[in-house]
């Protein structure tokens, strides 16, 4: 007769842990993706910023540089749901975008970057753009002063105002 090895009463005593600690769980939620929440979004638009800034540096712009508040603003556009624990403790509750950083894809300061800014007439490879709520501007800084030539037609504020 074989005895069983090590790695079989391993996985047999590992397998009986897992059945437990599962067979006694009241409630469980799955969520089928990552739930992403106001500060994850926040993060991967900023890093599609960046991703944009480098790949047209020297030829749109010297520098695209887009403001902490039009971030917040495209981030509070989206739709976001809760989860509130069955115990009643509220501050425990989960507050995640409810299609993920898909969201991200459809709002309006992202489809301005991505579409709106690369457009050929803009091209000032000299000049740092710099992207606000309400307006645009096109900066340059020389002996350590910066100077801006502010659009009349912001992009941002336009593509805002359409939603």
């Amino acid at each position: 007769m074989l005895l069983p090895g090590p790695l079989y009463i391993l996985n047999f005593h590992l397998s009986l842990i897992i059945f437990n600690f599962f067979h006694n769980i009241q409630h469980v939620t799955v969520a089928p993706v990552l739930p992403l929440q106001h500060e994850d979004l926040s993060s991967i638009l900023q890093g599609r910023i960046q991703a944009i800034n480098l790949q047209y540096q020297g030829i749109h712009w010297k520098r695209l540089v887009v403001s902490l508040a039009a971030i917040r603003l495209s981030i509070d556009s989206i739709d976001f749901l809760d989860i509130h624990p069955t115990d009643g403790q509220e501050d425990d509750a989960l507050t995640y975008a409810s299609h993920g950083a898909h969201a991200l894809n459809n709002n309006a300061l992202w489809q301005t970057l991505s579409t709106g800014i690369v457009v050929i007439e803009r091209r000032r490879p000299g000049l740092i753009l710099k992207v606000g709520v309400d307006e645009n501007s096109w900066c340059v800084i020389k002996n350590g002063l910066e100077s801006c030539e502010v659009e009349l037609h912001p992009l941002f504020a336009i593509a805002s105002a359409d939603d």
